[in-house]
């Protein structure tokens, strides 16, 4: 499927509105408690991966 130059703006902005939802979905889950009790947040800290610009080439 060929996406035109006048659709790309829509592709993105679904994409981004995608990854924001699931940004979102795992933020609440990880307050949502296990069957043992602790919730994720408790049981492992939540760290945020940034990727490099060096990494853009590999």
């Amino acid at each position: 499927m060929a996406i035109t130059a006048a659709a790309l703006p829509l592709v993105i902005s679904v994409a981004d509105d995608g990854q924001t939802a699931l940004s979102q979905f795992l933020d609440r889950l990880a307050d949502i408690p296990t069957p043992s009790g602790p919730t994720p947040r408790q049981l492992l800290p939540i760290v945020e991966v940034r990727r490099d610009a060096d990494d853009d080439d590999r």
